[in-house]
C-alpha cells in the first residue's frame, strides 16, 4: 500500500469512481438478466460499455420496454393510439389538435404541469374519477423515484432517478412494483379511455 502515497489524490478518486461504477455495472448487468427471467420479459444485452442493457416483452397483457442505461426508463406501449398529452412539465411544443383542460382533482392539477387531450378524452375523465385517483396514487407512491412521467399518443414512459451511483439503475426490488404499477395504470387507461 506504500504506493497509493505516490498517486494524486483527485486520481485516486476518479480510480475508485471508475471501479465503483464498473462493479456495478457487472452487477447490474447480471441482476437485470435474472429480473427479465423473473418476470418473464426477455433480456437484451448492451453493446455499449456505458449501459446495463435492456427487458423487453409483454407483462399483464402490455408491451413493456426497461431500459437501464445513462437514463433509467420504463416504457409500456398502448394497444391504441390516445389522443392525450400528460407530463410532469411543460414541453415546448403544442400539439394543434389537442386542448388544454383542468379537472375538478386539484392534485392531479398539480402534479401534471401540461394535460392535453382531445374533446372525446377530456370528457371521459371528467366522468371518470377512478382513473384520475389511480393517476394520483400511482404519483404518490413513486414521486420521490420519478424524475419524468409521460403519457402520450402511444405509450407510458416513466423515467427515474435513483442519485449517484444508481442513476441509470433500478434495482431488482423495486422493478417488478414498478412494472406491474405501470401495467395496472396502462390497461386502465386503455380500458375508460379506448
Amino acid at each position: 500500500m506504500k504506493f497509493l502515497k505516490y498517486i494524486p489524490p483527485f486520481i485516486l478518486l476518479y480510480m475508485i469512481t471508475w471501479f465503483t461504477k464498473y462493479f456495478l455495472m457487472k452487477h447490474g448487468t447480471r441482476k437485470l438478466a435474472e429480473q427479465a427471467e423473473s418476470l418473464g420479459l426477455d433480456y437484451i444485452e448492451s453493446r455499449s460499455c456505458d449501459e446495463v442493457g435492456e427487458i423487453k416483452g409483454k407483462l399483464n397483457n402490455v408491451e413493456i420496454s426497461v431500459v437501464q442505461s445513462s437514463d433509467a426508463r420504463v416504457t409500456a406501449r398502448f394497444k391504441h393510439n390516445l389522443n392525450i398529452e400528460l407530463y410532469l412539465t411543460r414541453p415546448h411544443m403544442k400539439n394543434p389538435e389537442l386542448t388544454n383542460f383542468k379537472t375538478n382533482d386539484m392534485c392531479f392539477n398539480i402534479i401534471f404541469g401540461t394535460k392535453r387531450a382531445g374533446t372525446d378524452i377530456i370528457q371521459k375523465l371528467e366522468i371518470n374519477t377512478n382513473l384520475i385517483n389511480v393517476f394520483v396514487s400511482f404519483y404518490d407512491k413513486w414521486m420521490f423515484k420519478i424524475e419524468e412521467l409521460r403519457i402520450s399518443f402511444s405509450h407510458l414512459r416513466c423515467f427515474f432517478n435513483l442519485g449517484e451511483p444508481f442513476h441509470y439503475f433500478i434495482p431488482s426490488a423495486m422493478l417488478q412494483p414498478i412494472c406491474n404499477d405501470i401495467t395496472v395504470l396502462v390497461n386502465l387507461i386503455e380500458r375508460e379511455l379506448c
